[in-house]
């Protein structure tokens, strides 16, 4: 681009390459502070597996008696006529909606 200076690096001639290796050279990291665990961990996981484990059993339903089963029914019928009445709410909002949507556009246009 123009109007840029150059480059921060470029100087008038390059860096000379070392010929050799230093004759001593300093470490970088001082002495470790631990070194890799020698000894194994220890466990607390029990030496031996238990000799049976027990059986895993589904329990059994109770039984539904004749009054658990009309309270039942009359429940369902009651969610069934909920959701009646919420099927028609949706209809309404959705014709009112639709309604609103369309005068909009009318005074838009």
């Amino acid at each position: 681009m123009t109007g840029q200076r150059l480059p921060r690096q470029m100087v008038s001639r390059p860096a000379t390459m070392m010929a050799t290796a230093p004759a001593n050279s300093a470490t970088r990291q001082g002495t470790p502070s631990s070194i890799v665990w020698t000894e194994p961990p220890v466990t607390t996981a029990p030496a031996e597996e238990p000799e049976e484990a027990p059986p895993v059993v589904e329990p059994e339903p109770p039984e539904a008696t004749e009054a658990v089963e009309l309270v039942l029914e009359e429940a369902a019928a009651m969610m069934r006529a909920a959701l009646a009445r919420m099927r028609g709410a949706g209809a309404i909002a959705h014709a009112n909606y639709t309604g609103a949507a369309s005068t909009n556009l009318g005074m838009w246009s």
